[in-house]
């Protein structure tokens, strides 16, 4: 039976998961373990703390409270020993106790019709604007079952719908029915070597590559050779369009020879528009505001030289997005 799936935040007002001004729905729950992870609270299924500790007033509820002796002041500044807190098995006590919001809650689970509510909200200006959702996370198809019944719901408001996946996801009907009714499909190709795809990605590359050619050679996906096609409210073509992206991470996936062989793969399968997702080293507070490892060291952004180098192996490509 398939879980639940739990959405850790909604923007409705997103300018970087596609075209134009978006709704991104941002499900909880990742079948990789990338060590450059953007959104790390995105991995985990289950329900987790965020703790940040800049709001604290010192009013020791916390402190007094949890059984598990998880909290101590280190000169007037909480600290959290992670190693001793369990979420209170999920019930987060010390979350309901703060009058400070030192501590979130990372994880919501929403009925469909109050997810539709919600995003529906935005009706006059989806109409307005031909834009509409993002179903990111995450892997938003780790909940097939749930995210179909969402879509049939979305489609008969006529609001269009983008796809964010890491491609580490099963085919089946439900799958095949969300990826042939998509808008448009963002497909994450991180690293072409499988062997350094499970280094830094928690597992090989195989099943991602499988589910990339599925959709090429099953679903005849519209391969966009232009910027224009991406305009969804003039989209009358039903077949979805198919748009691959590489985060750019320094010394992993922005290497010399990743992006060649990227690029070599891309051409094999006729695409022509690409995304470039720059790194953003943003990440790390929100991993260590979860108590995790910060597995990947880098805290500046790229540099106009690295991305010129991206630039220059990728010259004969277009770019939906890259300095």
């Amino acid at each position: 039976m398939e879980k639940l799936p739990l959405i850790v935040n909604i923007n409705q007002n997103s300018l970087d998961d596609g075209p134009g001004i978006r709704s991104v729905i941002f499900f909880k729950g990742c079948p990789l373990d990338c060590v450059w992870c953007q959104n790390p609270e995105t991995k985990n299924p289950k329900q987790e703390l965020i703790f940040l500790s800049d709001p604290c007033i010192n009013c020791n509820p916390c402190t007094v409270n949890c059984s598990n002796n998880s909290f101590h002041y280190q000169q007037d500044n909480l600290q959290i020993s992670w190693e001793l807190c369990n979420h209170c098995n999920l019930d987060f006590q010390c979350s309901e106790q703060c009058p400070a919001d030192v501590f979130e809650k990372a994880g919501k689970y929403y009925e469909i019709s109050e997810l539709v509510n919600i995003i529906t909200s935005n009706r006059i200006f989806y109409k307005n604007s031909g834009r509409g959702v993002t179903l990111s996370g995450g892997e938003p198809l780790l909940f097939p079952k749930y995210m179909r019944q969402l879509m049939e719901e979305l489609k008969k408001e006529k609001i269009t719908i983008c796809i964010e996946t890491a491609g580490q996801f099963e085919m089946n009907t439900d799958t095949d029915f969300i990826l042939r009714n998509a808008d448009l499909i963002y497909f994450d190709i991180k690293l072409i070597d499988s062997n350094l795809h499970r280094k830094y990605c928690g597992r090989e590359n195989t099943r991602i590559i499988s589910d990339f050619n599925t959709i090429i050679s099953d679903m005849t996906p519209i391969l966009p050779t232009s910027k224009k096609s991406l305009y969804l409210n003039e989209k009358l073509d039903k077949r979805p369009i198919l748009i691959p992206r590489i985060p750019l991470i320094p010394d992993i996936t922005a290497t010399q020879e990743n992006l060649l062989s990227s690029m070599e793969f891309f051409k094999q399968n006729g695409i022509k528009l690409i995304d470039l997702l720059e790194y953003n080293p943003l990440w790390q507070n929100k991993a260590i505001s979860l108590g995790k490892a910060v597995g990947y060291s880098r805290k500046n952004w790229m540099t106009e030289e690295e991305l010129q180098f991206v630039r220059n192996i990728f010259q004969d490509f277009i770019f939906e997005k890259i300095k």
